[in-house]
Formats: structure tokens, sequence, C-alpha cells
């Protein structure tokens, strides 16, 4: 006896898949488009820098100083400007030697400021 082949099953045509409806249309309201204050994005975010508010502290106050410091400058170099280096009412050596001084003071509190900053806001991240 010969074996036969038995006729394989007809597959069935694959059916449409179910078709997408499309997306809702995007509608805004007031309440969704207000953004938050200040004050409540700041009452938000305090709790992660509880634990570094004198870094915060620290860079506030040399900004301060940074800031006091740049006024100074024009008013060391006025007697200059105006009087020439004769008839001065003090040294002239005086004049460089204090501009080299605020530039240090300067460049400390801009240091100090900097890294306070980024050491608070380090703590606050991690």
């Amino acid at each position: 006896m010969k074996p036969t082949a038995t006729p394989m099953p007809a597959e069935e045509p694959a059916a449409d898949p179910a078709p997408v409806p499309a997306p809702a249309p995007v509608t805004t309201t007031a309440a969704a488009t207000t953004t938050a204050t200040l004050g409540t994005r700041l009452k938000r975010i305090a709790p992660y820098f509880s634990n570094s508010r004198w870094g915060l502290v620290v860079a506030a106050l040399a900004a301060l100083v940074g800031a006091a410091t740049e006024p100074m400058i024009p008013a060391l170099l006025q007697p200059l400007l105006d009087q020439g280096f004769t008839g001065s009412r003090f040294p002239l050596w005086l004049i460089p030697l204090s501009i080299i001084g605020l530039f240090a003071v300067r460049g400390i509190a801009g240091f100090v400021a900097s890294y306070a900053l980024s050491w608070a806001a380090q703590r606050g991240v991690a």
C-alpha cells in the first residue's frame, strides 16, 4: 500500500486588525495652563534644600560682598583721572595697591559664592 498524503487544511485569510481610533482633540483649560507662582515653586522644593541652608546663606553673603565692591573700582580710579598723577591727597603707590586688594576681595567673594551655591545645589540633588 502506498501512503497517501492527507490534504492540508486551507489557511483562513487574516482578519483585518481593529481600526485604531483617532486621538481625541487636546483641549486646554485655564486651570491646566496656569503656572504656579514663584512662592509655590520655592515651597515645593524647599524640603530638598533643608540641610544646605547655610550654603545658600554663605553664597548670598559672598555675592553681596562682591556686589558691594563693584562701585569701589571707579571710586578708586577717580583721583587718578581727575587730578592725574600730581597733587594727590594720599601717596600714589596706595592706589594700585588698593585696586589689587579690591580685586582680590572680589575674586575671593566670587569663588566663595560659586562654591557655596554649588555645594548647596549638590546636597539638594543628592
